[in-house]
């Protein structure tokens, strides 16, 4: 049991609809309560955790919603109007929408797009000193079609 313990946990899920749950001081909180809940409820009982208590306090406006991780500032986003702005502010931005390529290499964030979630599912995700250090998606090699 010891070993379990000593093996860092993550800080973040992004199920693969785009809805988070982040890793906090107090605990686990989400950033839709009432979607995605299966994925939230396995993810939070493979931590040992209970429900995630609250929905994560946020800052919103028209086309999406920021969040402080630890020292790291995430964004997720809607739309892609205001991606310049959150490309300078953020370290991570997770879009619900497909976000062309020209405009990632652009952009000082890390991104995780709708298609990347499509492609590859949920993902979990390590932060250490507002820096990305890790992912793991749930299907990294793409889902499996036997049929081609």
């Amino acid at each position: 049991m010891a070993l379990w313990a000593a093996v860092p946990q993550p800080d973040l899920l992004v199920t693969e609809n785009g809805h988070l749950v982040l890793r906090q001081e107090d605990g686990w909180v989400a950033s839709d309560r009432r979607r995605d809940r299966f994925a939230r409820r396995v993810f939070l009982e493979r931590r040992a955790a209970s429900e995630a208590a609250e929905r994560a306090p946020e800052a919103c406006d028209a086309v999406g919603c920021g969040y402080q991780l630890d020292e790291m500032r995430l964004v997720r986003v809607d739309a892609l109007e205001g991606l310049a702005e959150d490309c300078r502010r953020a370290g991570l931005i997770i879009a619900s929408v497909d976000v062309p390529s020209w405009l990632e290499r652009r952009c000082r964030a890390e991104i995780i797009d709708a298609g990347e979630l499509a492609r590859h599912g949920a993902l979990i995700a390590w932060i250490e000193a507002g820096r990305l250090v890790r992912i793991r998606h749930a299907d990294p090699d793409g889902p499996v079609r036997r049929w081609m």
